[in-house]
């Protein structure tokens, strides 16, 4: 997907003393959908930045990411808790700068806008008993293969009962428009467009208080390389800092989010009430509490064989822009608890 580029910036930018010009920087941004940069423009966070931001597009799975990152191509994205905890385990070099919790009411979420595990109307999968023997078909390493593993843990079926097959969620929802899927986990707009045109029954969906999908942790992640990099490492210090603003103009303006996320993906509103939810959130602190909600998540992922080996989460923390942040105080459990 990424050609390898450099990640170093022009050396002008930086002089003999160390000072950077910001105007000589360009900074990689990786998003979920080309609605993260609309909802930023938006907010007016961006409109002083000295430097250029080149947004990097579909990104919405781990794979992408960090394989961005390794090229070169991304110095920060943003990813959710769980994709990251299978990055960590992949040996992807990178630091958690910023994290939050998504702001969402999780009582008042439309179940089809959720994170969701998904059949063919006609399907005889009626309830998780049912997926024994079936073919899921999911995104390796992420939210939704965890909210299915979950799912067939209530109705008593072992993952190992289940055949899987990863695909993206473009490819997905290509293979399930076809008829060729027994039974999908995944994400807005896809997931959306199935239940809303009546070809998909809703099996089960992240939401409700307390559900750790539903109300799931995001964060923003910088290359190690780029972090490495003063010029970079600058761009990056300013551009966290803004994210307050974003917070906070965001949800002044809850109602005007899905007409902005709709345009920027050229899909009618209703198919995406809920994408803004990716974008806006309330900082967390990056102290041993937040560190530990992240390692019990891991831990789980381990346990459920998502991750194929037990990964330690505090060495991919860094605290240098911790100052930059106003957190909230209370971090939620994760993992499924």
């Amino acid at each position: 997907m990424f050609a390898a580029t450099a990640c170093s910036t022009d050396e002008s930018a930086v002089d003999a003393q160390g000072n950077v010009d910001l105007s000589k920087v360009t900074l990689n941004v990786g998003e979920f959908g080309p609605y993260v940069q609309a909802i930023y423009e938006a907010s007016g966070a961006l409109d002083d930045v000295a430097y250029k931001i080149n947004w990097v597009d579909g990104i919405s799975e781990a794979q992408p990411l960090f394989s961005g990152i390794k090229a070169g191509a991304i110095d920060i994205g943003i990813m959710g808790d769980i994709p990251v905890t299978t990055g960590i385990a992949s040996g992807a070099k990178f630091k958690i700068v910023n994290a939050g919790l998504k702001v969402s009411d999780a009582d008042k979420v439309d179940p089809g806008s959720a994170l969701v595990v998904v059949a063919p109307k006609n399907s005889d999968i009626n309830g998780p008993a049912d997926l024994k023997g079936k073919t899921l078909v999911t995104t390796q390493g992420s939210a939704v293969e965890y909210l299915a593993y979950l799912y067939a843990k209530s109705g008593g079926v072992a993952w190992d009962d289940i055949k899987k097959k990863y695909l993206t969620a473009d490819k997905a929802l290509t293979a399930f428009t076809a008829g060729d899927v027994q039974v999908w986990a995944s994400y807005p707009p896809g997931t959306q467009k199935v239940l809303a045109d009546g070809s998909a029954k809703l099996l089960t969906a992240a939401t409700g208080t307390g559900n750790l999908l539903a109300g799931s942790q995001l964060q923003w992640v910088a290359a190690d390389d780029a972090l490495a990099d003063p010029a970079k490492k600058a761009a990056i210090k300013d551009f966290i800092s803004r994210q307050g603003k974003v917070n906070e103009w965001g949800k002044a303006n809850v109602d005007k989010l899905p007409e902005i996320s709709a345009k920027a993906l050229n899909l009618p509103a209703g198919q995406v009430s809920s994408t803004w939810t990716y974008t806006i959130f309330d900082q967390l602190p990056l102290d041993e509490k937040t560190i530990e909600s992240y390692q019990q998540t891991a831990d789980n992922l381990y346990d459920a064989g998502i991750v194929p080996h037990q990964v330690e989460v505090k060495p991919y923390f860094s605290t240098e822009f911790a100052d930059l942040v106003t957190p909230v105080t209370e971090v939620p459990g994760t993992g499924g608890n």
